[in-house]
């Protein structure tokens, strides 16, 4: 895990293999959202309880609208994390995943309070928005049927956002159905 105090080069969107920054994967339920920078990565589970995933991309879609920070917990059954994105820099983004102090986040009575810092990232914002939909794309080819719902994860396809996201990816050289 990265150290807070070293500085993670902003230009670069892949790790030294070539690898996305974001990947899900779902399963049986289960959303796996893994961000890698510089060689390190981090992989979270979210269950099925809340659209976890759905809020991560909003919180996104929210950043490219221009907003300088966005937030979206990412929760699994007794464990949780905060994903926060900021705009760092003229062209930028930075990602900080916190643990939930309170465990029990999908209990009815729990409070949004940040506990220790488990990833560090930042990277272009640019490369990052097309990273972002071509994603995106591989999801909804790989997991959404024609109604858009996704089995493995029991929440509908979020092609509103996905529509978002692409248009943004767009300005920054994304050409859809294509590499």
């Amino acid at each position: 895990m990265p150290n807070s105090d070293e500085p993670i080069p902003s230009s670069r969107t892949h790790d030294r293999r070539g690898t996305p920054v974001l990947g899900f994967e779902f399963t049986y339920g289960w959303c796996a959202f893994t961000a890698r920078c510089d060689g390190s990565s981090v992989t979270l589970r979210a269950s099925t309880i809340v659209d976890s995933f759905r809020n991560l991309i909003k919180a996104v879609v929210h950043l490219l609208d221009g907003e300088p920070l966005a937030s979206a917990a990412w929760i699994g059954e007794g464990s949780g994390y905060f994903v926060d994105l900021a705009l760092s820099g003229r062209d930028g983004i930075a990602i900080v995943i916190h643990e939930m102090r309170d465990g029990e986040c999908a209990a009815g009575d729990w409070a949004p309070a940040r506990g220790s810092v488990v990833f560090t990232m930042r990277c272009g914002l640019g490369a990052f928005c097309v990273d972002l939909a071509h994603e995106l794309r591989r999801l909804q080819a790989t997991y959404a049927d024609n109604s858009g719902y996704m089995k493995d994860w029991g929440w509908r396809f979020p092609a509103d956002l996905y529509t978002d996201v692409e248009q943004y990816a767009i300005r920054f050289g994304y050409r859809p159905g294509g590499s």
